[in-house]
């Protein structure tokens, strides 16, 4: 008496295309990635990436920050938006590190000022 083998590769393939593409969504698309949409910017940015520093502080507006000094480019999370700045100095981005109030500090000396559309915006790859 033979068993009869019968064809499950469509089975492997199709498991091995549900690894893969969750495997892709987890590395490109997942919250945890560190790739952010930035207002006002056509690409994407991972502000996990090692050139960033991060905001060890927050309050109820800023709710992260991260400063990249060698292209003097910080991405801040104000609410559920990020935005950026453009040609702000180190100096700045240490004001805001050490400031009691994030907010208050971003919106005295950071908003309205190191404006993407004059600075430089940095590419990132």
């Amino acid at each position: 008496m033979s068993q009869s083998k019968q064809d499950y590769s469509w089975i492997y393939i199709g498991l091995a295309l549900l690894v893969g593409s969750l495997g892709l969504y987890f590395l490109l698309l997942s919250p945890n990635s560190g790739y952010v949409t930035v207002k006002y910017r056509d690409d994407k940015v991972n502000v996990l990436a090692s050139k960033f520093e991060p905001l060890k502080e927050s309050d109820s507006t800023v709710k992260g920050a991260w400063y990249d000094a060698g292209n003097e480019y910080m991405v801040i999370k104000l609410g559920s938006t990020y935005y950026h700045y453009c040609g702000m100095p180190s100096s700045v981005w240490n004001d805001l590190k050490s400031a009691s109030t994030p907010y208050d500090y971003y919106e005295n000396s950071i908003r309205g000022n190191f404006d993407c559309r004059i600075n430089p915006v940095p590419s990132y790859d």
